[in-house]
């Protein structure tokens, strides 16, 4: 395990797209194609991009979380996660970490879109991890609600249980007395239904990378995974954040943000494969 020797930190958020529902084998709703070719290439990128706190999104699948975890664990042998309710898939989410994870907790969300609802146990979960010269910080992983098979992700009605999701973090953050940082898939941005991404910013959080412009995307309409998806109308988004709360920031500084896993890792019947739909991105701290 590669361990930094400067007062430094790397943290990353990655949605890994492996979401598949099946009934005997058999594929019923899978977004992104490729997933069990993808998922070999998925350990060495992680290992290559070096981070020290590793967020994951859409890994549902129990064999899936087995497979990257025994893979990773000579580089994280930590990590957290939650198994789904019962006739449920889990949330999906997944924490993996270089230092050891204490309090770890997952926290169903009150508010969610009807399927999502029936279907996944979405929520967040949280993690206090102390890391020397950084001290105990509050690391949140989540996936907010996307609108689901049945409303469209920028719909007055989704925005507000974003919202709501939001609001119950936040509640969270302030029953915590460490400093959070909130990562993961939030389904809003600059680009799209930018209240909920400024709903974040009012409560005090500072994002770590609020570059803007042409091909700042973490989900790029253009890749083949997207044209070929569910989403194909969809427009191309930053969607996936890390965020800083205000107190952290008083002793560390954002060193680098970027947005990563942006080449293709292999080629299928002539098309570019990407490790995900998404891309991912991965901030480096400081203390100052």
């Amino acid at each position: 395990m590669r361990m930094n020797n400067k007062k430094n930190l790397k943290i990353l958020s990655f949605n890994l797209g492996l979401f598949n529902i099946q009934i005997c084998g058999l594929s019923l709703y899978k977004p992104t194609k490729y997933i069990n070719e993808r998922l070999k290439y998925i350990p060495n990128e992680i290992i290559k991009a070096n981070s020290d706190i590793v967020g994951f999104q859409e890994i549902y699948n129990k064999h899936h979380q087995e497979y990257v975890i025994n893979e990773l664990k000579s580089e994280y042998p930590y990590h957290f996660l939650k198994n789904g309710a019962r006739l449920k898939f889990d949330s999906g989410l997944m924490l993996l970490s270089k230092y050891p994870i204490t309090d770890g907790t997952f926290h169903p969300f009150n508010e969610n879109s009807f399927d999502e609802k029936i279907f996944v146990n979405k929520g967040f979960l949280t993690c206090d991890i102390f890391i020397k010269d950084f001290g105990k910080i509050n690391f949140i992983n989540t996936h907010l609600t996307s609108g689901g098979t049945l409303q469209e992700q920028d719909s007055k009605k989704i925005v507000k249980i974003r919202d709501t999701q939001i609001t119950q973090i936040h509640e969270t953050v302030l029953n915590n007395n460490s400093p959070s940082i909130i990562l993961g898939d939030f389904n809003s941005g600059e680009q799209i239904s930018p209240s909920n991404y400024q709903n974040l910013i009012n409560n005090g959080f500072v994002d770590s990378n609020s570059k803007s412009g042409l091909n700042n995307y973490t989900w790029d309409s253009k890749i083949y995974l997207n044209k070929k998806g569910t989403h194909s109308n969809s427009i191309s988004q930053k969607i996936d954040h890390i965020f800083l709360q205000n107190t952290l920031l008083k002793k560390v500084n954002i060193l680098s943000s970027e947005i990563i896993f942006t080449e293709s890792v292999f080629e299928l019947n002539g098309n570019k494969i990407h490790l995900s739909d998404h891309f991912g991105i991965q901030t480096e701290l400081v203390v100052q």
